[in-house]
């Protein structure tokens, strides 16, 4: 009886998840989805590079993981300690926080970029080209995969940064802002975004730590 009453309570907590979901927005629903993509792609890329590497062991061996890919990792980690209160001000119509996390989010994926980028220089240092051997080719392919994500949410930073300058100063701007309910929706989905591109790196990082 008890197992019965148990999975009834699952299936009703299945059933009440995806009227949830149901009543997504149609964009909210779509970023999922891509998302959901670009993770899929990012494993089949990991999964055929771990076969590749497979053959080149003995090369591989000889490869040190840059050290400014471990400093990249650091400076999402220490991002994901700051409490995102983007929602919260947002149902507190305060414009002037989301700009300040927003800048703070665009400091550390500008910075969390320029080390990834100088990891790059390490590999090329160590002898890896793009176009010159299986091993560089994959973790160019693969760390530029991921760099286009930041790349990504630092240009939509860049534009709402740019577009809710004059929000705090205007109160007919203010007020259409906050009474708009796609606004809040952006919100959710830049947010959804921003957690992608950190555990997506930290997936990917683990993953080169065991196989280099």
């Amino acid at each position: 009886m008890s197992s019965r009453q148990d999975n009834i309570d699952t299936s009703s907590r299945i059933l009440s998840g995806f009227k949830e979901i149901e009543k997504w927005h149609p964009h909210k629903m779509l970023s999922h989805l891509m998302l959901l993509g670009s993770f899929l792609v990012l494993i089949f890329l990991l999964i055929t590079f771990t076969v590749e590497a497979v053959n080149y062991r003995d090369f591989l061996a000889t490869i040190k993981l840059p050290k400014f890919f471990i400093i990249a990792t650091i400076v999402i980690l220490i991002s994901g300690l700051f409490k995102n209160e983007i929602l919260t001000s947002y149902g507190n119509d305060d414009i002037e926080t989301i700009r300040k996390i927003f800048f703070g989010k665009f400091l550390f994926g500008t910075v969390f970029l320029l080390f990834q980028f100088v990891g790059w220089l390490e590999l090329v240092f160590q002898g890896l080209t793009f176009k010159n051997d299986v091993i560089g080719t994959f973790l160019f392919l693969i760390t530029g995969y991921h760099m286009l994500h930041v790349l990504t949410c630092l240009i939509y930073i860049t534009i709402f940064l740019y577009r809710s300058k004059d929000v705090h100063i205007d109160p007919v701007s203010k007020l259409l802002y906050f009474t708009a309910p796609y606004e809040r929706v952006k919100l959710e989905i830049f947010g959804t975004f921003w957690n992608f591109i950190g555990v997506s790196w930290i997936f990917l990082f683990i993953w080169l730590v065991f196989l280099m």
